[in-house]
């Protein structure tokens, strides 16, 4: 009995070691889902989606605006969860979901081949949207640095960040820097599955 009290005495302050790092990591966790979950909707759909990342949390939806901002976002997300909620919008509506206008490339038209390149398509939506969510715990602040740039960008007010995932899966790789509830996570995904390639964390 004295040995499995020793034993047992031992093994706890490591469980409520693993139950802190499993919350903590809990953003981190949700980032990875709703990233795979946007690149295989760019993938079904054959055009590009989008994670934004902004202070609130992580909002997944189609690509329409590579200027978008904290208040675009708001709109989006609001006005497609009425959408989602009236029986009235047209299945067969040849504008419906943002549909894209493509310009004349006989005039020159620059080609659809990059998020600055892509498409307009409409901000309000007209039918039911794929749209994912997760809200930050409270006290969770993050980081993002893009390949090609030299600094992170604190996401905190009404800065946005856009990850874009092309048809082909393909998506910047890039770098975040989380912490929250005493913990700090370090990862960067890779540009061809949304994976996570190189992490280093740290919970106390």
């Amino acid at each position: 009995m004295t040995i499995l009290a020793i034993i047992a005495a031992a093994a706890i302050p490591s469980l409520r070691g693993l139950q802190r790092e499993r919350l903590a990591r809990e953003p981190v966790k949700e980032l990875v889902r709703i990233a795979k979950e946007a690149r295989l909707q760019a993938q079904k759909e054959q055009r590009p989606y989008q994670v934004v990342l902004h202070s609130g949390g992580f909002t997944a939806t189609r690509y329409f605006s590579p200027y978008l901002t904290f208040a675009d976002i708001t709109e989006f997300v609001t006005a497609a969860d009425q959408v989602a909620e009236d029986p009235l919008i047209p299945e067969n509506d040849p504008t419906a979901n943002g549909a894209a206008v493509q310009g004349d490339k006989s005039q020159g038209a620059a080609p659809f081949d990059s998020p600055g390149n892509l498409p307009p398509t409409s901000k309000v939506p007209k039918k039911k949207e794929w749209i994912e969510k997760y809200d930050l715990p409270p006290s969770t602040t993050y980081s993002v640095k893009f390949w090609h740039e030299t600094d992170p960008t604190d996401i905190q007010g009404e800065t946005v960040r856009l990850w874009v995932f092309q048809p082909s899966g393909i998506c910047e790789p890039i770098k975040i820097h989380l912490a929250r509830d005493n913990a700090t996570f370090d990862i960067e995904f890779g540009s061809l599955s949304a994976d996570i390639i190189k992490e280093a964390s740290s919970v106390k």
